[in-house]
């Protein structure tokens, strides 16, 4: 009987209510309820999950809690009587965290579990476990209110546990901690693979920090000169327009994709960033050629990168990357023989990999980055989530490599499939449903983009 407070939809929306109000000091009046949360208020009494305070309010203005033992006011004493009925009846609860921890117990599968009593927000790095440490911990709080399963931290070794999901997790924990671990594992990974490239994971996602204050920096070159570009940018960010526009390029990527792994390198020998799916990797290489980028021209060093992503990544040290495509970037690119420079590029890699290959302009990021800075965060969020479409991009990437790769680059059809995922995501309070509907195999995004192709043509 008391799990069910925990995992049936509507007793989980009562308690969760109630102990929102208790652990912040207050109670739930009666008279705030509809009549069928009373009802559930009233099984939780039954049910010993919620406590119940009857008042009444005495003519000398003294309020009342009602009892068995009290037959006056204690401070006029006019008798009260047995039928008296009560002014004001309000509920509160003491149920947690007794109510998870008969559940879940102090520890579950290598994560030690912690019982915090705040919103995410009173959470301070004293209360964290850094990187590295033999330590993972769970937290969990009826506060915790996040759009997806968990939230995690990079860097620290913690794990939050969005309340909404805690029936989810008491009902199936070792599969909800299998997932957890597993999520763990791969932003580990991502974190080797960034040192081992001398670059850094970036946060440019739902709750990072963005790099530029406005997309006019991605398409400055379009309205001054390089040279003028490059002197406001080191006034502006302390750093060349030429490095800026590869972190323009992995800021893109971030806000594109903000629930995959993006870290930004671009050393010696190194593209300008990977992008880490689930089970997929892919290289990008920034370039802010004024004059139009061509693909052949570079293809000799990105077939470096290839070469050297297969045999020291995919190789005995980290097995499970599996590059899988190329996102080109660049101000504009020349188009002159464009779908052969493509072939050709794609021929030469044949023997490393399969590779699949966009190529993104300047005016295609700032008008993504423009429709879709808010479409994957609502605050509380996160930057990582486990999400079993969201994590994984399949359907958005393979729209994105047909749409932006084989034959051309084509700005309307990349529109399309920017304006798709908006539509997708209208409903803001259903955002990650709507997302996770519109992001699998055979899906709504991929219909809906077929549709207005089919449409404009």
């Amino acid at each position: 009987m008391t799990r069910s407070w925990l995992t049936d939809d509507k007793r989980h929306a009562a308690l969760t209510q109630v102990l929102r109000k208790s652990l912040n000091g207050g109670s739930v009046r009666k008279s705030e309820l509809e009549d069928t949360r009373v009802d559930l208020y009233e099984s939780g009494v039954d049910n010993g999950i919620i406590e119940k305070d009857c008042i009444i309010i005495c003519s000398c203005g003294k309020y009342i809690l009602l009892s068995p033992n009290r037959d006056e006011c204690p401070q006029c004493a006019e008798p009260i009587e047995d039928t008296t009925s009560p002014d004001i009846i309000q509920y509160h609860s003491n149920a947690y965290p007794s109510i998870v921890k008969n559940e879940l117990g102090e520890s579950h599968n290598e994560f030690k579990i912690r019982y915090d009593r705040v919103p995410f927000e009173e959470i301070g790095i004293k209360d964290l476990e850094p990187i590295p440490s033999g330590d993972q911990y769970l937290h969990i709080s009826p506060f915790y209110d996040f759009e997806g399963p968990i939230y995690t931290i990079p860097n620290f070794n913690d794990v939050f546990v969005s309340w909404r999901y805690i029936g989810e997790l008491i009902d199936d924990s070792d599969n909800f901690f299998d997932d957890a671990e597993n999520f763990l594992n791969r932003l580990d990974n991502g974190r080797r693979l960034a040192d081992s490239k001398d670059g850094k994971i970036l946060l440019t996602g739902p709750d990072g920090k963005p790099t530029a204050t406005d997309t006019s920096w991605y398409t400055k070159l379009h309205r001054t000169t390089k040279s003028r570009a490059k002197r406001q940018s080191e006034a502006r960010f302390d750093r060349g327009y030429n490095e800026q526009f590869e972190r323009l390029g992995n800021e893109f990527l971030s806000i594109l994709t903000p629930h995959a792994i993006n870290i930004q390198a671009g050393g010696q020998n190194e593209p300008d960033g990977y992008l880490i799916t689930r089970d997929r990797a892919y290289i990008i290489e920034a370039k802010c050629y004024s004059n139009g980028f061509k693909i052949f021209s570079e293809q000799d060093k990105a077939n470096r990168y290839v070469r050297n992503f297969v045999n020291a990544v995919d190789g005995e040290k980290y097995t499970d990357f599996n590059l899988s495509g190329y996102i080109f970037i660049s101000h504009e690119f020349k188009e002159n023989q464009f779908r052969k420079d493509l072939q050709s590029f794609k021929k030469s890699n044949e023997t490393f990999a399969s590779l699949d290959v966009a190529c993104i302009t300047d005016r295609m990021m700032a008008s993504a980055v423009e429709r879709l800075t808010d479409l994957y965060r609502r605050k509380p969020s996160a930057a990582y989530r486990i999400r079993s479409s969201t994590d994984y991009y399949y359907d958005f990437f393979e729209n994105l490599f047909e749409l932006t790769g084989p034959n051309r680059i084509n700005v309307d059809e990349f529109e399309v499939l920017m304006e798709s995922l908006e539509e997708i995501a209208k409903k803001k309070t259903l955002l990650e449903k709507h997302l996770e509907e519109g992001q699998t195999r055979n899906s709504l995004l991929t219909n809906k983009v077929r549709n207005k192709l089919s449409a404009e043509s």
